[in-house]
C-alpha cells in the first residue's frame, strides 16, 4: 500500500482538494507548499545523479499522508457530504 502513495499526482490532488473538498486560500497554499519542493537523487556505483524535483507522491511518514491519499483516490461524491 505504501508504494501507492508514490503515484499521487500533485496537480490532480490540488484540483480535487479545491473542487471536491472546497479547500482554498491559506489551507490550500499550505498543502501546496507541503507537496512541492521535494527533491531526489540516485546514488549508484559511487556516483550521484543530478537533483530532480519530485512531481508525484505524498511525502511519507507524515500525519497528512493517509488523508491526502484517501482524498486523492476517493470518488468526489464520497468526499463531499
Amino acid at each position: 500500500m505504501s508504494a501507492a502513495f508514490g503515484y499521487v499526482d500533485h496537480v490532480i490532488l490540488l484540483q480535487r482538494l479545491r473542487s471536491a473538498v472546497g479547500l482554498s486560500g491559506v489551507i490550500l497554499n499550505w498543502i501546496d507548499s507541503f507537496l512541492y519542493g521535494h527533491t531526489q537523487e540516485i546514488a549508484y556505483n559511487g556516483l550521484l545523479s543530478t537533483t530532480q524535483y519530485v512531481l508525484f507522491g505524498v511525502p511519507q511518514g507524515l500525519v497528512p499522508e493517509p488523508l491526502l491519499y484517501t482524498l486523492y483516490t476517493a470518488e468526489p461524491s464520497h468526499v463531499v457530504a
